[in-house]
């Protein structure tokens, strides 16, 4: 256990509510005794190697963005007489990228799944992934 009990992600104040998780790390340990092969010499190499695996689980994992994936009910405004002079705003398509606003956070989602209404001729349903 460390003794500042936590180690925050760089990301922490980008959102309201911070993720708090436990990790173990059971193989690292301190040497039972100096002429063991298995652990470290002191505890804070212990300390270090732990602060060092948790940060490597925020930037190579991302356990600290929020996974997000999306279903949404979808109304294709190009097709719309108000929206017709912005139909290069509001196309949308299978892998694009696209940003939206959840809980005051800006996160950049993916479109993974669509659903085309052939009578109707447009979009009715989108799936999103957080990229």
């Amino acid at each position: 256990m460390l003794p500042e009990k936590y180690v925050d992600s760089n990301l922490i104040e980008d959102y309201p509510h911070p993720r708090i998780g436990e990790i173990e790390y059971s193989d690292v340990k301190l040497k039972e005794n100096a002429d063991s092969d298995e652990g470290y010499d002191t505890l804070e190499e212990c300390y270090a190697e732990l602060r060092r695996r948790a940060n490597l689980e925020f930037s190579e994992n991302d356990i600290d963005k929020p996974s997000v994936n999306v279903k949404i009910d979808f109304v294709d405004l190009s097709k719309t007489e108000q929206y017709k002079d912005y139909k290069f705003l509001t196309k949308v398509a299978m892998g694009d990228t696209v940003t939206v606003i959840l809980d005051n956070m800006l996160i950049k989602v993916r479109v993974i799944k669509t659903v085309y209404d052939s009578l109707l001729h447009r979009f009715t349903k989108l799936e999103l992934r957080r990229i």
